[in-house]
């Protein structure tokens, strides 16, 4: 079990002083009046309801069609690490909305789902402020809505081809002979050269040969 493992010192060390500590969490919590700790009341389970997507479905789109920000959908959705829900995954939508957005959903293409929005029109707003929002141009939101016609209508909901932006990749920092693959070459070091001294200096006689 975990303290055996721990005992033979087959768990790296920060994680053996993790584990402790959650369970003597759980184990405060569950028993928090015999420890003198008085806690605020839990706050109420969230209800949703889960909605599969039948592609690879953008968060964005999901948000768009429940008329939430996107904030609202990734808190619901935590094990989703990513932009796109791939096909199959149940997403959780707020409680009450799942056929709601579905409908709103079904006049996306299937294979535009990872790409394209929608978007409820605002009071006041205009064509070309909505496609600034999504860098994109008038022109390409008309394309995609021609049942829409020219004018727009408050609550109108749009579909909008969005041009979802790509994060950077992040610059690695190597050393600059490594990088850029360049060899180095030393340069020749001149030897530095002596002083002339101005006093003569006696010659070395040859050493006395031995007698044979």
């Amino acid at each position: 079990d975990y303290w055996e493992l721990r005992r033979r010192g087959a768990i790296p060390k920060e994680t053996s002083n993790y584990v402790p500590i959650i369970l003597a969490m759980t184990i405060v919590s569950k028993n928090a009046a015999e420890y003198g700790i008085v806690l605020d009341d839990p706050a109420p389970p969230l209800e949703y309801e889960k909605l599969t997507v039948d592609s690879p479905t953008n968060i964005e789109l999901i948000a768009g069609a429940a008329d939430l920000p996107v904030s609202g959908i990734r808190s619901l959705n935590p094990a989703l690490l990513v932009n796109v829900a791939p096909a199959g995954f149940e997403v959780r939508v707020p409680y009450g909305q799942a056929v709601e957005i579905q409908q709103a959903m079904a006049a996306v293409p299937i294979a535009q789902r990872a790409s394209f929005r929608l978007h409820r029109v605002k009071p006041g707003e205009s064509l070309t402020e909505i496609a600034t929002t999504y860098k994109t141009s008038p022109k390409t939101i008309l394309a995609a809505n021609v049942h829409a016609g020219s004018s727009l209508n408050e609550g109108q909901m749009l579909l909008v081809p969005a041009s979802y932006e790509r994060p950077p990749k992040p610059q690695v920092y190597r050393s600059k002979s490594r990088s850029t693959g360049r060899k180095t070459t030393a340069r020749k070091s001149t030897p530095a050269k002596r002083p002339v001294s101005t006093t003569t200096t006696a010659k070395k006689r040859p050493a006395a040969t031995a007698a044979k």
